[in-house]
């Protein structure tokens, strides 16, 4: 396996190199040229990964119990094989991690102890190195309930071995120290340790090797440090910068040394990019193929977070955005070095809470047409999606003279251009085509370049677009122009000589060939009518591309040409008997005109009376014209009439009677009790016997007698009596026998209309309930809500959660608090708990695992109803008893 770190790579007479654009479109040929001098093999990866790419991760357990609460690890190479050592807080231990040849393999782990006691407690933050003694870890931990100390492992010639551990005790006042970095400066061996405890920075001077106790200095809280963690130091073109995450403040510092990581730095405080740190517990900062970045291990918010640095500058702005929740992350608490496999990048993540490690793969992508090549000379490919993508170039792999080298690919989107669908235009008219204004250049199929082009003739025309960074598309449109469509109509007009009229159609011009509609009826290509009533017809012409173009022509004839009369039934009296009448209108034609009732004689009438309901047959004449009309004369239907009752309420004369009358011959009137009443609807009744009456328009009757009762409708109650109730406390009424209701006033309740009300006034307040449409016989009622305006506080000094019902939470006792707060920190600090409700309290448990016994600080911020201006404030320590 050939891995490659960040790191320098010793000048060689051997180079690797290559040549790439730095901005292609997608789908176009990518040509690379190889620079390489004197290699023997190459590996071409075309889509490397990078962090531009969305990672995976591999979750390996707790191996077997070895894992507990892991905190920090670092990993080493000896030999052919790869190791990695992890710490354990809780129960402090040194965990040996061997992967064998890969840091890909599954690996074997071993619990190497607490070395009798020697390792420091509440174990923290460690570093691998390396001198002329052999191999060491240094370890250093001890917070609030423990003794803060740096310890030296020592393993001799191999890692391998069984190690000794020496501990040095607290220097430089260290303060639960977390994360420590080591490095090398002018022949010594120096370690920057982080303070959480009291957000310092000390620094070790361990001389020119590790067989003896450091010496420390602590610089002090720089950089508005809050509870420090992690911390990763690079250098940047000869200058040291520190890195710092700030667990509890969710910011990040920078520390700028200079040329040297023994000068007094400056400290910027970064901040919160983008909103997104939430305790973030470690940092590593990196460069990859042209481009600054930083890995943020983010503890509270169990993910994994990017930076970017802008332009590449290591102390430029920084953005930041989220990986999510990768491989299993439970409080992400730290990271490894990052390194490269052939084509992904890793780094490895000790999960806190769940007691796991995670390995987090940034894997290559799939977007290019072709994975890698061994070839000398890389073939040509290209890539099917924009993006920034990572080309690498891997020389000599597993000999002294490997080398690597990468370059970036931007890959460009193709521009957008719709020309739209086929267009068709009727009587010549031109067409306007847009290719938009979005591109930067455009050239059409008749060369000319601007974004419209005005057609007038049939054809395909075309459109090839550019964006300005070299990518082309192109856009094809066909575009039809009809011409205008000609018509030539010959019609028979409806006489008495001729009983049908007849139409021909003659069309020219358009494109060919035509269909026809005769009043909206389809007739195909059909265009000759015949056998057609006297009529005024429309009719409608369309060429081969759905042209049209109507036209009108009138059948009816006028004058002695034509003869035709209309027939009009009626009936004037109630239903039965003969009061029948058909009534007679000419309406074309010349006098003398005679009609026929069936096959009765014709007469010089107009109408014909006495008839009983029935169909009927009328024949006219007017000289040698005729015409044929029937008709049907229809009695009217009985009167049926409804009366709905509304039963008087309360003796309040609401009583009414509503008619709803249908049959006979309307418009109808109405009586009640003989006397006539202006509509159907008839209100303001008393109870009592009524006889309603329906007259129609042929003074047709119908009636029926009715009876209103007096109804009395319970009063609108609320069940509640008169009560007293403590400032801040609520009390629901309730009121009942209403449809709806109304409250007065409205202050303090949670609801105006409805029937059960939360009060929650601050005074003594008398409300009254009503209702607004109930017919109740009393509409309103009252309840008086007294108010006591005491106030008080009791918080309690232990509890005991262990679900015997008794004691089981936290919860302070109060009376008349309007706003209440309480936090609770373990005795690291930690935030664990925060309620505003009065009522809530902590059961002990902080993301869902009970928390062990001892004391804990709470803070509680409270206001009063009777001083809403005051904040008041307790702090104290509460025992936790299990």
């Amino acid at each position: 396996m050939s891995v490659l770190l960040f790191a320098g790579i010793p000048a060689l007479a051997q180079q690797a190199g290559f040549t790439a654009p730095d901005t292609v479109c997608i789908n176009e040929p990518v040509h690379l040229f190889n620079t390489s001098v004197d290699g023997t093999t190459f590996y071409w990866n075309f889509c490397a990964g990078n962090l531009y790419q969305p990672p995976t991760g591999v979750n390996f357990g707790d191996f077997g119990g070895t894992l507990q609460t892991p905190v920090f690890l670092d990993m080493a190479q000896e030999g052919g094989n790869y190791y990695a050592f992890v710490t354990n807080n809780n129960a402090p231990a040194l965990v040996r991690l061997s992967f064998g040849n890969s840091l890909l393999n599954t690996p074997t782990a071993e619990n190497l102890g607490d070395f009798g006691g020697q390792i420091p407690p509440q174990t923290e933050g460690l570093r691998i190195v390396q001198d002329a003694a052999g191999w060491h870890i240094v370890v250093v931990g001890g917070g609030v309930v423990s003794s803060p100390s740096v310890a030296v492992i020592d393993f001799g010639s191999s890692l391998t071995n069984t190690p000794t551990c020496t501990n040095w005790g607290n220097i430089g006042n260290l303060a639960y120290p977390t994360d420590l970095f080591t490095f090398q400066e002018g022949g010594n061996w120096y370690g920057m340790a982080l303070n959480s405890d009291n957000n310092t920075v000390t620094r070790l001077s361990f001389g020119t090797s590790f067989g003896t106790a450091p010496t420390g200095v602590n610089l002090g809280n720089i950089g508005n440090l809050d509870f420090p963690t992690g911390t990763f130091i690079i250098n940047v073109n000869g200058n040291w910068h520190m890195f710092i995450t700030n667990t509890r403040g969710n910011t990040i510092t920078r520390l700028d040394f200079g040329n040297s990581l023994l000068n007094t730095p400056v400290a910027v405080n970064m901040g919160n990019p983008g909103g997104l740190l939430n305790e973030p517990r470690d940092i590593y900062v990196f460069s990859d193929c042209g481009g600054t970045f930083a890995l943020v291990a983010n503890g509270n918010g169990d993910d994994l977070l990017r930076l970017d640095f802008a332009g590449n500058d290591i102390t430029g702005n920084v953005t930041a955005s989220s990986y999510g929740n990768i491989g299993g992350f439970r409080y992400p608490h730290s990271l490894s070095t990052v390194f490269r496999v052939q084509d992904n990048l890793y780094t490895f993540v000790a999960n806190a809470l769940n007691n796991t490690l995670t390995r987090v793969s940034f894997g290559s992508c799939t977007n290019s047409s072709i994975p890698s090549s061994t070839l000398y000379t890389a073939p040509v490919y290209a890539y099917s999606q924009p993006g920034t993508y990572t080309v690498t170039l891997l020389m000599d792999e597993g000999l002294p003279t490997q080398q690597s080298v990468c370059r970036n690919i931007v890959v460009m989107p193709l521009p957008t251009v719709d020309l739209g669908p086929d267009q068709i235009t009727c009587n010549n008219t031109p067409v306007l085509l847009d290719a938009g204004t979005g591109n930067s250049h455009y050239t059409w199929s008749d060369l000319s370049t601007g974004h419209t082009l005005q057609v007038t003739h049939s054809a395909t025309y075309s459109v090839t677009v550019s964006n300005g960074g070299g990518c082309t598309t192109t856009d094809e449109v066909e575009v039809v122009i009809s011409p205008a469509i000609n018509v030539a109509v010959d019609a028979t007009p409806v006489d008495c000589a001729h009983p049908t009229g007849s139409i021909a159609v003659e069309a020219s011009g358009g494109i060919p060939p035509f269909t026809y509609s005769l009043n909206n009826v389809d007739m195909g290509t059909q265009d000759h009518y015949t056998g057609l009533t006297a009529d005024i017809y429309n009719i409608d012409i369309r060429d081969a591309v759905g042209c049209t173009i109507t036209r009108t022509v009138d059948l009816t004839a006028g004058g002695n040409n034509s003869f035709s009369f209309t027939a009009t039934p009626s009936w004037t009296g109630c239903a039965g008997g003969t009061d029948g009448a058909i009534r007679l209108t000419v309406t074309s034609g010349q006098p003398p005109v005679e009609f026929a009732l069936g096959d009765l004689p014709y007469q010089n009438v107009t109408t014909f009376d006495h008839l009983t309901p029935g169909n009927y047959t009328i024949y006219g004449r007017a000289g040698s014209c005729a015409d044929t009309v029937s008709v049907t004369v229809t009695a009217p239907v009985p009167i049926d009439m409804t009366v709905t009752p509304r039963n008087e309420t309360c003796g309040r004369a609401d009583g009414a009677l509503i008619i709803n009358a249908t049959g006979g011959t309307p418009p109808y009137t109405f009586e009640i009790n003989g006397v006539t009443a202006t509509n159907a609807d008839m209100i303001n009744l008393a109870a009592g016997d009524y006889d309603a009456k329906v007259i129609d328009a042929n003074g047709c009757e119908a009636n029926t007698f009715t009876t209103l009762e007096n109804l009395d409708i319970p009063p609108v109650s609320i069940t509640n009596n008169d009560t007293t109730i403590v400032i801040g406390d609520r009390v629901q009424l309730h009121a009942i026998n209403a449809p709806d209701y109304l409250w007065m006033p409205g202050a303090g309740l949670n609801c105006l209309n409805c029937p059960s009300p939360v009060a929650q006034p601050y005074q003594t307040t008398t409300y009254i309930v009503t209702t607004r449409t109930g017919q109740n016989c009393i509409t309103a009622d009252t309840v008086t809500i007294f108010v006591d305006l005491k106030n008080s506080m009791f918080i309690p000094t232990a509890f005991t959660p262990n679900k015997d019902g008794s004691n089981d939470l936290f919860r302070v006792k109060a009376q008349g608090v309007a706003a209440f707060r309480m936090v609770i920190y373990n005795r690291w600090g930690e935030f664990i708990f925060r309620s505003d409700d009065v009522a809530k309290g902590w059961d002990g448990l902080y993301k869902d695992q009970p928390q062990p016994a001892g004391g804990y600080v709470y803070v509680i911020d409270y206001i009063f109803f009777e001083d809403l201006g005051k904040v008041h404030r307790q702090k104290g320590t509460v025992m936790l008893v299990r």
